[in-house]
């Protein structure tokens, strides 16, 4: 049967529509062009296999004897496109077969969702005012460690995208390229943002100033958040181990993930976040959580309710017990090998993930779905430049404070006003800038801030 060619753009279409696991057929927010639509050459084949989203086009294999025709739909949501796959031929189930293994309608864009909302997650954590002395300490512990999520997400599209196609090193240029670049870039001004501090507002000696900066740079990174770049960089590092992990017995691989989790809880994350190695240990959980996730899918779809229950229970003891038993705030520090009980905001986080991942899958076609979406595209980039504004405030309060005595009140309405005024300034002034660099550097802009 020869493949089918014909192509037309629409003014609209409707993922939410389809019903998950296995109804219609969409790609969601790929930015595809129309030319590489009509250059794909679909025809019928046996051996069915998984759709899979290689950036700007798409390669399959398909079951059974099927006529395809391709349509690229533009208009919803705006700022994003999707490729929408009509089967029609000899499919005896009708028009749209239930073939649940091409279905990528909300496997896709809930995951672009939760990308979103992890640097929402993220940027919340650093926004909170009256740490432990006025801001209600269990929203805290909720608030804090977004960071886990992120990797999460990570370790997905590791699965989703990168692994069908593993090149190792184009792999880690890509890497190198999109985010470790980036890293120093950022990291070049945050040293010159902290060189200014010392000597125009604590006015230090230029020899203070140098011997600061040098133990900072020994850290291994300069801007709080920016420990996670040294961490996800020796993480990509070794993706072969991941690649063989994929290709595992999955009793072998579970037994992994129960192993790294138990770990995990028990050796918390590192000092400072400085040693890099324990991060990774730390996070590998949340990193395998998110490849057993793409793996295994419709068997996570298939329990779909009993895992959210069963998260539900695990995040309201985990907050519990940290709360009010351990009365911790934050996140848990410690050297790797020192008992000091169980990490219990890991544990928490690692069911947020699951029910954050819910969230995300509810939010298709809800009002601010559109801007959700936005902040995925520029999540990286968020990432990288937040921290800036975050050290300009800390400056300026700090300064406020000591010279003229201006405190902010350790109440609760002070506390979450304050730090809803923090999120919303650290956000958006951080998208103002994002989006006036992607303006003046146009594709340069991803050697700077990785997007």
């Amino acid at each position: 049967m020869p493949p089918c060619t014909a192509a037309r753009i629409l003014r609209y279409c409707r993922p939410q529509e389809a019903a998950y696991p296995n109804d219609l057929l969409y790609l969601p927010y790929l930015s595809i062009s129309y030319a590489n639509v009509l250059s794909l050459k679909l025809s019928s084949y046996s051996g069915f296999s998984e759709p899979v989203i290689r950036g700007d086009a798409v390669r399959m294999s398909w079951f059974g004897r099927i006529r395809h025709r391709v349509t690229q739909c533009k208009g919803i949501p705006r700022g994003g496109s999707c490729l929408f796959l009509w089967l029609i031929g000899n499919n005896r189930q009708g028009v749209v077969g239930r073939i649940g293994a091409v279905c990528v309608t909300k496997r896709i864009v809930e995951f672009d969702y939760l990308r979103g909302i992890a640097i929402i997650y993220i940027v919340l954590g650093h926004s909170i005012s009256n740490s432990g002395q006025g801001f209600p300490l269990w929203l805290e512990n909720l608030l804090r460690g977004g960071t886990g999520v992120f990797v999460f997400v990570s370790g997905f599209f590791f699965h989703r995208i990168f692994y069908p196609r593993f090149a190792y090193k184009d792999f880690m240029l890509k890497k190198l390229q999109n985010v470790f670049v980036p890293f120093l870039v950022v990291s070049m001004v945050g040293l010159l943002l902290q060189s200014g501090e010392l000597t125009f507002i604590h006015h230090k000696t230029w020899d203070v100033v140098l011997a600061a900066d040098w133990k900072t740079l020994q850290t291994g990174f300069v801007l709080f958040p920016h420990w996670y770049i040294p961490f996800i960089m020796l993480t990509f590092a070794v993706s072969p181990v991941h690649k063989w992990y994929i290709e595992a017995r999955p009793a072998i691989q579970w037994a992994l993930f129960a192993a790294s989790f138990i770990a995990s809880a028990l050796i918390h994350r590192g000092e400072e976040n400085i040693n890099v190695i324990h991060s990774v240990f730390y996070f590998t959980p949340f990193y395998l959580l998110g490849i057993l996730y793409s793996q295994y899918q419709d068997s996570f779809y298939r329990h779909n309710k009993s895992i959210q229950w069963l998260c539900w229970v695990v995040m309201i003891l985990a907050v519990y017990m940290q709360t009010y038993v351990d009365a911790h705030v934050g996140n848990y520090h410690k050297p790797a090998f020192e008992w000091r009980g169980v990490d219990w905001q890991m544990v928490q986080k690692m069911a947020a993930c699951i029910l954050l991942l819910e969230l995300s899958r509810w939010m298709v076609g809800k009002p601010g779905a559109d801007h959700l979406h936005f902040l995925a595209r520029i999540s990286f980039a968020i990432f990288f430049l937040h921290p800036i504004f975050a050290v300009i405030i800390g400056t300026t309060i700090w300064y406020a404070g000591t010279h003229y005595g201006v405190h902010l009140p350790q109440t609760l309405g002070w506390s979450l006003g304050f730090s809803l005024l923090m999120y919303l300034y650290l956000m958006y002034c951080t998208v103002a800038l994002v989006l006036l660099l992607k303006r003046c550097l146009g594709e340069r802009s991803r050697w700077v801030m990785g997007w």
